[in-house]
């Protein structure tokens, strides 16, 4: 079982004794980017959906691009007018999969009397009578473990960006990618309007840029620089 299905678990279990004030678990995502050389030079662009343009009249679409948007401008990237102006056209795309139930064991400290901390003896002598109380103060702490399994639903959401050289798309020839990145992530939520916002954000210091192997990024909701990117810190 992967890390991020067994803190879902531990998320997932909380929510029994939660307060509307629980802190939201943070979301994980797995970034992995790939990029010619120089390809980071070429920051004017245009956005637009991986396969169907007409998505790009959707409302997802509109707000999800926003994200991108955003990811791109904290790079250097400029929005250009039309592809005919763009040094790049970046092709957007995203999704979410089925859900998948997974049975997971964890255990649970169970806490108890371990020990004496400490004794305190008192006493009172009358002729050749002696007579002693001693009051014994207990220790605490965890004492075992119980064992559970607990099923889950989790969720795989996807984002991807593919920068591809405009001149290529006027030939009939197929179109040369400069760059691509994608961004995964596993976790209970099946709402991809909630987790894109994260991926959009993980994707950031991975653009036009090679990653060399699979990043993890771990991103808190109070995280100060990711409000800032979603607009909540104004």
């Amino acid at each position: 079982m992967n890390k991020l299905t067994i803190l879902g678990v531990f998320a997932a279990l909380s929510v029994c004794c939660a307060t509307a004030s629980a802190a939201t678990p943070p979301v994980y995502s797995q970034v992995s980017s790939f990029a010619d050389t120089g390809a980071d030079s070429k920051k004017s662009f245009v956005l637009a959906h991986e396969k169907d343009r007409s998505i790009e009249s959707t409302f997802e679409y509109k707000e999800f691009s926003q994200y991108v948007k955003k990811a791109l401008l904290f790079n250097g990237f400029k929005e250009a007018a039309n592809a005919e102006t763009a040094d790049v056209v970046i092709f957007f795309g995203y999704g979410i999969g089925d859900p998948k139930s997974v049975a997971v064991n964890y255990s649970i400290p169970m806490f108890g009397q371990t020990g004496i901390a400490s004794a305190y003896t008192t006493g009172s002598s009358y002729g050749n009578s002696y007579n002693s109380s001693t009051t014994f103060t207990p220790s605490y702490g965890i004492t075992g473990v119980l064992n559970k399994t607990a099923t889950v639903t989790t969720y795989q959401r996807w984002l991807r960006l593919s920068g591809v050289d405009p001149q290529s798309l006027r030939s009939p020839s197929t179109p040369t990618e400069m760059w691509k990145v994608e961004v995964k992530s596993e976790g209970m939520s099946g709402d991809l309007r909630t987790i894109l916002p994260f991926m959009a954000y993980s994707s950031r210091n991975y653009i036009a840029l090679s990653s060399g192997k699979q990043v993890e990024v771990k991103t808190k909701q109070k995280n100060k620089d990711f409000r800032k990117f979603i607009g909540a810190d104004r």
